[in-house]
Parts: structure tokens; sequence; C-alpha cells
């Protein structure tokens, strides 16, 4: 009987050993455990072990790209939707070791970010849309969605520091609470900068052109996909100095700034999509830089 206790014992411990092992062969860790809605974050995962493989962090159903740094870790960069409410979420890892899949969980708090509001006054036909307009613009909402944002290029075309598109003063930072005509709100998605019409404009850093187009909100847009699953718009455009599917480096103009689409004056409005989600342009710029290439 004492035989079978002590083997008994001996199979626990292993089990246990195997278990902590195999969860500790990767870790994750948070650049922050806090985060505000519409804010970005970063991770760093480590791996003790050269038989894992298959590496994927999700965070509220994005899969997050990851990019391989040296001493076998790894970083991502965690953007939260604006929409979110306050609360703790788990950031979902998973892995494969000989053949065995692997998961674990770990946490980030977000906080509401401290945004202020205001009110503006634009074409009353871009606020109270008719059945047109209003199909137009939830066509091309999906569109984006699915083939631009859903479609990322898996080669990193970014080489180098993220840069603003212009050097001038902004005039409505990311996530102000925006009033039109007093009467629809919404939140600002990205931020504008002071540009007379026919300003050039150029890429925050080298990437592919995924669309040249007028649309019903931006008016004159160019996305352009810098891999990583970051993508970088720019709105209200006079002229466009590309075309979809060019590859434009950071000193190359992508056209030219300008009133189309819903404006209350000339400027350009820069966004960002990160893994999926959009989030304050001038936050992710300076953290990735400080980030990746300190």
């Amino acid at each position: 009987m004492k035989k079978k206790s002590n083997l008994l014992l001996v199979l626990c411990c292993y089990l246990i050993f195997i278990i902590l092992g195999a969860h500790s062969s990767v870790n994750l860790v948070l650049g922050s455990k806090y985060i505000i809605n519409g804010g970005v974050s970063y991770f760093k995962v480590s791996i003790s072990d050269k038989n894992i493989k298959n590496i994927m962090v999700k965070f509220q159903q994005h899969k997050i790209s990851l990019m391989v740094i040296p001493k076998n870790q790894f970083i991502g960069f965690i953007g939260v939707n604006y929409d979110i409410q306050q609360g703790k979420y788990p950031i979902d890892i998973s892995w494969e070791r000989n053949n065995k899949k692997f998961t674990k969980k770990y946490y980030i708090i977000v906080q509401e970010g401290d945004y202020p509001s205001s009110k503006l006054k634009v074409d009353g036909k871009r606020v109270i849309l008719n059945n047109l307009d209003r199909k137009r613009a939830a066509d091309e909402k999906n569109m984006l969605k699915e083939q631009i944002f859903g479609n990322p290029h898996e080669i990193v075309h970014w080489n180098e520091k993220f840069n603003k598109p212009l050097t001038s003063v902004i005039t409505s930072p990311f996530g102000v609470k925006r009033i039109f005509n007093g009467k629809k709100s919404s939140h600002h998605s990205g931020v504008d900068f002071r540009a007379p019409v026919g300003t050039k404009v150029k890429p925050i850093n080298r990437g592919v052109v995924r669309l040249t187009k007028n649309l019903f909100y931006g008016g004159n847009v160019i996305i352009v996909d810098h891999g990583s699953n970051i993508f970088s718009s720019y709105s209200h455009l006079s002229e466009f100095k590309v075309r979809e599917g060019d590859l434009v480096e950071k000193n190359q103009v992508l056209g030219l700034s300008g009133n189309t689409g819903r404006v209350t004056a000339p400027h350009l409005h820069l966004g960002i999509k990160l893994n999926g989600v959009t989030v304050n342009p001038i936050t992710f710029i300076d953290l990735f830089n400080k980030v990746i290439f300190r």
C-alpha cells in the first residue's frame, strides 16, 4: 500500500512538473496593466523552449500581430476599442509544444479616457442621411472591414520609425465627442492636422497603397498597409498622387489635402487601424517608436 502511495505521489509530482514546465516556458509581460478606451499598449512574449511553436495572442477576438525580436522574444501591440466598457479583460495566448496545445490568460484593465466634447456645423446631408446615402455609407464601411482591414498584408513593409504626415498644428485630437448640427453625436476616430487645400501629404511609414477612393464621410481617402496589421488612412484629400498597389516610401507624396467629405474646413484627417481596431494615431506612433526603436 505504501509503495502505491509513493508511486501515486511521484506521478502527481511529474504531472505538476510537466504542466508548470509547459506554462513557464512561455511568458507574457505587459508594458502596462492599464489602458484607456481608444488607447494602445504593448506586451512582450518570451519563450525558453525551442520546441514551442505556433504562438498566438488574441484580445477581444482580434488576433494580435507578433514581431520577432532577439533572444527568443516577440512584441505585440494591443488596441482597445473606443466604445468598450471599463473593466478587466483577458488576453489569450496559445502555443504548441511537442504536438500538444496549451493556453493561458493574462488580464488588462480598461479605464475611461478623459475625452473632451465639441459642437460642429456641417452639411445637413452628411448628418441626417437619406436612404441612398445611408446605404452607400454602410456599404463602404463593410467594404473597408472585409476587403481592406480584414485582409492585411503578411509582409512587413515599414522599415523605420513612424512619422506624423504633417508638421502642422493638430486642430482636433482623437476621441473628441462630437455633436453635429446639435443632433447626432459620435467621436473623432483620428486626428486632424491644419492643412490648406493643396498641402502635400506623405505616408507615416513605408507601405502599400490599398485604397484610393472617394467615400461618403472621408471624401477622397488613401489607405496604406504597413504590414504587421497596421493601416494608416488619409482623408478629405483634394487629389491623389498614387495608385492602389503602389509601394510608397516615407518621403513620397500620397496626395494633396482638401475639404472633400464631411468637413467644416480644409484639413487632413489621419486614422490608424491596429490589429483591426481604430486607435489614437499619436499614441500609437509615440509608443511604437519608443518600444521598437529605443
